[in-house]
């Protein structure tokens, strides 16, 4: 996909080394009848034009092969759409061919796992890494799309317009936001527009099940206290009443996340840190909060019998014993996921990392 720098820069390696010599013999030589301009300008004017030729015939099948080979692949993930091949999700939409599409600041578009786009016009961001064809390179998470390539996604991926307008071409299963309202847009100044977890924000916000640390901030990076995973499931589950009841040492009566720590401590979601006390105000780790969402799920009745291959990543030996299970459960549904080859379960959760992981557990549940 890269046959043209390839070409250069075989041209330019035996450009530099046949010129080397040339240039040695005719500064030593007397009365050497090839000029220094000469060398410059058409020996190594017509020696690129000849290797690349000659690298093209060399490459050229092997490219077309790969191109012929992605484009079979493609077409055989598309004609399956909707014929049994591939199901198309509740709530998506399903092409065999690509679909135009525009919009403005602030829209998105999600393609499923395998879908692709092609960019036309304008600015936008991705949220989880793309496979751009046209250029035969990896579009990172939270890199700008190019105007007219090609891409594929590997995983699920929401690709947000960040300028004024854009216009694009998607195929096989994807789902559009217009943005709604400029008015009804997230009140916070340090969550932006197409940043990888804008939509986590805006649904944790709009759900109400937290806020922002003010008016204006959301503060993705905090730290994630454990009194308010503990709210935050207690609201996600309908905040029902809660009689107190002294679980935890550390949890008094009439403070804003007393009701939610008591509920979850009642109905076996979380169990404390020992000595009967809760560290509330202690960051949760990742590999808590697995275990927390995983005891909410059997709480509420969901499968949870579902187990991922935790021996992919590098640091799995960190994972406490009383965490395996349940960290290998979210790693199986999407809810935890990894990056390096690492897991990181005993990394502190931020913010905007647990109400990505609150959406994701939200989605699986349905």
């Amino acid at each position: 996909m890269k046959k043209r720098a390839i070409c250069l820069a075989v041209a330019a390696a035996l450009a530099l080394s046949l010129g080397g010599a040339a240039l040695a013999s005719s500064g030593t030589q007397e009365g050497s009848l090839i000029s220094q301009s000469y060398l410059e300008g058409t020996f190594f004017q017509n020696l690129r034009q000849k290797i690349e030729g000659w690298a093209g015939a060399l490459l050229s099948p092997v490219y077309q092969q790969a191109q012929e080979k992605l484009d079979s692949l493609a077409q055989g993930y598309l004609s399956g759409l909707g014929a049994g091949g591939v199901p198309i999700p509740n709530g998506w939409n399903g092409s065999d061919q690509f679909t135009p599409q525009s919009g403005q600041a602030g829209d998105c578009v999600t393609l499923f796992e395998g879908s692709g786009i092609f960019w036309a016009s304008g600015d936008a961001v991705c949220s989880a890494v793309l496979v751009d064809v046209t250029q035969g390179t990896e579009l990172a998470s939270g890199g700008t799309l190019q105007a007219n390539h090609r891409y594929l996604a590997v995983e699920q991926v929401t690709i947000t317009v960040s300028s004024q307008s854009a216009s694009w071409s998607v195929e096989g299963i994807w789902t559009a936001d217009d943005g709604g309202d400029p008015a009804a847009q997230l009140p916070f100044e340090d969550v932006a527009q197409g940043s990888w977890y804008y939509e986590a924000v805006r649904y944790v916000y709009e759900n109400k099940l937290y806020l922002g640390t003010s008016d204006t901030t959301f503060s993705p990076a905090e730290p994630m206290a454990r009194k308010m995973i503990t709210t935050v499931l207690y609201r996600l589950d309908g905040s029902h009443a809660v009689a107190y009841a002294p679980l935890f040492r550390d949890i008094p009566d009439n403070m804003w996340y007393t009701d939610g720590t008591v509920w979850a401590g009642q109905n076996g979601i979380v169990s404390g840190v020992g000595d009967q006390l809760f560290a509330p105000d202690d960051p949760v780790v990742r590999q808590q909060i697995a275990v927390i969402l995983y005891n909410y799920a059997e709480f509420v009745g969901a499968d949870t019998s579902g187990r991922g291959d935790l021996s992919a990543f590098a640091d799995r030996g960190e994972i406490a014993s009383w965490a395996q299970e349940a960290v290998s459960w979210a790693v199986s549904v999407g809810i935890l996921r990894g990056a390096s080859g690492n897991v990181f379960p005993t990394q502190q959760a931020t913010r905007a990392e647990v109400a990505a992981m609150l959406q994701r557990f939200a989605d699986w549940l349905g």
